[in-house]
């Protein structure tokens, strides 16, 4: 998924999480979607208002095979994909404080029967609220 497809499908889980959500979580939920639409209006703005394309032709999904194991540097850091111990993960290293941040897990074999089943995998992630910071 690109960096916008994930920001929508997290805002979508977080938004259906609401309807349950204690007050507190309520917050919580309220301050990650804003901080996502926040960062999809400045993906939108350096576009130009255009939405980046799927990598489906004419799907609102991408292909659910497409991984990018490819690193990615960034003003403030760097995102790289994981694999350790039968569990693919996208990693981002903070430039400033130097901490390794879990942005999506999961395990392979569950990956791998989405792929075969060729059902999208954009709804098995989990939207991360927390993800586990380690020193390099």
């Amino acid at each position: 998924m690109t960096h916008f497809d994930r920001l929508q499908a997290v805002i979508h889980r977080l938004e259906q999480a609401y309807v349950h959500a204690s007050q507190e979580d309520k917050k919580t939920i309220d301050r990650e979607i804003y901080k996502m639409k926040a960062e999809i209006g400045k993906i939108l703005r350096l576009r130009s208002g255009k939405e980046p394309k799927s990598f489906e032709p004419g799907g609102k999904r991408p292909i659910p095979c497409y991984f990018n194991a490819g690193c990615c540097g960034y003003t403030n850091g760097t995102t790289c994909i994981e694999i350790d111990s039968n569990v693919m993960r996208l990693i981002k290293w903070q430039r400033q404080d130097k901490k390794r941040r879990i942005l999506e897990e999961k395990d392979i074999h569950t990956l791998l029967q989405y792929i075969k089943e060729a059902r999208p995998i954009d709804n098995i992630f989990q939207p991360g609220l927390s993800g586990e910071n380690q020193s390099p």
